[in-house]
């Protein structure tokens, strides 16, 4: 059987039809949700430090020794602090959303395949990092890297998203031509293949 054949038919074949071949609203979507995810992550960050409760779970990756959640005796610091550490479960979850999403486009589209990549690569860093800096008792310097951290993957997302509605960027092999950043392509099509669909 030709490689032709085994990927016309079969389960594997019914999921991979279902990816996004090109940009289109559920990709827009995806990447929308990765950059608010992000924001809300860094302003959760941003509660935890102000509200004092970055030792809420003074353990990692338990929360309190025996216990992966905070109990009543964490009070309303353990709270806030496990409520930062549960939005990365989400992040997890849209991020893999958006890798997905862009998979099947990735030759023509390696601009957000390797965004989407970045950013999955990042969670498993940024949750190390965020454990070392509760074992090493709030240091500075290491909150501040995972600050820093933070703020470059809210950039990425955000490229992310203006990638995905203004195409790659400038001419290069990800850029099939006939693109919109084409100026040939401007003159000669008033329909970009990046343009909207589903």
């Amino acid at each position: 059987m030709t490689n032709a054949q085994t990927t016309s038919t079969g389960p594997l074949a019914k999921i991979w039809s279902l990816l996004p071949a090109r940009v289109d609203r559920r990709v827009r979507i995806i990447a929308w949700a990765s950059l608010v995810c992000q924001l809300v992550l860094v302003g959760t960050g941003g509660l935890v430090r102000l509200t004092g409760s970055g030792l809420g779970c003074p353990t990692w990756p338990e929360c309190t020794t025996g216990s992966l959640v905070t109990t009543p005796e964490m009070g309303l610091h353990g709270i806030i602090e496990f409520g930062n550490r549960l939005l990365t479960f989400v992040l997890v979850v849209i991020v893999i959303l958006a890798f997905f999403a862009v998979f099947r486009m990735r030759k023509v589209r390696r601009d957000l395949f390797w965004l989407t990549l970045i950013q999955a690569l990042s969670i498993p860093f940024q949750a190390v990092l965020g454990g070392i800096s509760v074992l090493a008792k709030l240091n500075p310097y290491v909150v501040g890297s995972h600050f820093i951290v933070s703020m470059i993957l809210v950039r990425i997302t955000a490229t992310l998203v203006y990638r995905v509605y203004h195409g790659p960027r400038g001419d290069s092999a990800a850029t099939p031509r006939g693109t919109p950043s084409s100026p040939v392509s401007r003159r000669s099509s008033s329909r970009s293949p990046w343009s909207s669909g589903s």
